[in-house]
């Protein structure tokens, strides 16, 4: 009987303890979960959709500056008024110097003379070490004995090099002495180094500061806004009855994040730009366009960048076609956009 009793007895403690081992089994478990979620992912750049802009302009305050005529003149020693590039960097400037009421025209007829500069700064390297903690501890039971496991930790180092980007425009009047009207200046920092790209962002922020007093404000401009878009539609189809910029077509683009970038490698594409807005009633909506696409040829042309689909909308003429290979809702399309927006 006093057999029976302890078999009893140990057996209801066994089953005790196993029941204890499972609870500590499903808690460290759920530990190990809650670790898992936990973790600290490193930090992701930003892709580079807008910049942050730096602007900084003096005028004389007596002077009349509006509605002046004005031609533009390289403030630069190596690069000469006729240099290629400069002449087109000097269109953004005219387009945004047009929305102030300044019109361009020959160095005899003008008001102002306006000198134009631009350039990139040396690199400047910035190394930061950062530590995180990348799991909690915790604790669990093996029979009689607990095990502690401490925190983890993970430290990070990053290099990044920015450059400093600029331009700076100044005024003066062509008949007073040529005296100084205002100057202003304009900056960014970033990774980028092509002024091509740059530059036009530059001039897009800076459009109604020309002329004006402020000082060290700062701004930012999305990569392909409109306001960018109108100050880098093409001089050449000014005025020859074409689509002026990408708006015309009534959808935005913006380049592929990384999640996009493997959607197309899964499927055997390797570049595009992601439609963000779809206008009501507009030629790419009725053309079967729809936010989230990714298009990938315009005129047989790889689109790996938006520039790439712009300069195409901007070269086309109002009696012309725009075709468009894109991917729709997992489908790939082609479409064709007759010209006739005008």
């Amino acid at each position: 009987m006093r057999n029976v009793h302890y078999r009893q007895k140990r057996k209801a403690k066994m089953t005790r303890m196993k029941a204890d081992e499972f609870i500590w089994g499903v808690c460290v478990v759920l530990v190990l979960l809650i670790c898992g979620c936990a973790t600290v992912p490193l930090p992701v750049k930003p892709t580079g959709l807008y910049y942050d802009v730096k602007i900084d302009s003096i005028a004389v305050t007596d002077a009349d500056l509006k509605n002046k005529t004005y031609f533009i003149s390289s403030a630069m020693k190596n690069i000469s008024d006729s240099d290629i590039q400069f002449r087109k960097f000097a269109w953004y400037l005219e387009n945004a110097l047009s929305k102030i009421g300044y019109k361009r025209v020959d160095s005899k007829n003008a008001d102002m003379i306006i000198r134009f500069a631009y350039g990139v700064g040396e690199p400047i390297t910035e190394i930061e070490t950062e530590s995180y903690t990348s799991s909690v501890g915790y604790g669990y039971q093996v029979g009689w004995t607990w095990i502690y496991v401490p925190p983890k930790t993970k430290t990070v180092t990053t290099k990044e090099t920015n450059y400093k980007r600029f331009l700076m425009v100044e005024a003066y009047d062509s008949k007073d002495n040529r005296s100084q009207l205002w100057r202003t200046k304009v900056s960014s920092w970033g990774w980028g180094t092509n002024l091509r790209i740059v530059l036009p962002r530059l001039i897009a922020a800076a459009t109604y500061s020309f002329g004006t007093n402020t000082i060290d404000e700062y701004t930012r401009i999305y990569s392909n806004s409109a306001r960018v878009l109108d100050i880098m539609r093409s001089s050449d189809t000014r005025d020859k009855g074409v689509f002026m910029d990408i708006n015309r077509l009534g959808l935005m683009v913006e380049p592929l994040t990384r999640q996009d970038m493997l959607y197309l490698y899964e499927r055997g594409e390797h570049a595009g730009v992601l439609v963000t807005s779809v206008d009501e009633n507009s030629v790419a909506q009725i053309m079967g366009l729809r936010k989230y696409d990714i298009v990938l040829i315009v005129n047989n042309q790889t689109v790996s960048k938006p520039s790439v689909l712009l300069d195409e909308v901007q070269r086309t003429k109002a009696d012309g076609e725009i075709q468009l290979t894109f991917f729709s809702w997992n489908k790939l399309r082609d479409i064709t956009v007759t010209g006739h927006l005008k």
